[in-house]
């Protein structure tokens, strides 16, 4: 059913089980099916990640607060 495109809870609920642990435990995702959802992981985050080779080593670890006092 979740290779056809049901969620897990929808499952749960057509098969009766009282918790999601057991509907887990009759999950088994084909390896094509878990391959396609790391698939649909390409790129999500490229836009997120930093660069740390261009940090130098002081400003890596420095946090900077907002100006929170409005200037008149």
């Amino acid at each position: 059913m979740v290779m056809r495109g049901a969620t897990l809870k929808e499952v749960q609920e057509i098969l009766g089980h009282r918790t999601f642990a057991m509907t887990l435990r009759y999950a088994h995702l084909s390896p094509a099916h878990l391959r396609g959802a790391v698939d649909r992981l390409d790129g999500l985050t490229s836009g997120m990640l930093v660069n740390v080779n261009n940090l130098s080593s002081s400003s890596a670890h420095e946090v900077k607060k907002p100006d929170l006092v409005r200037k008149a």
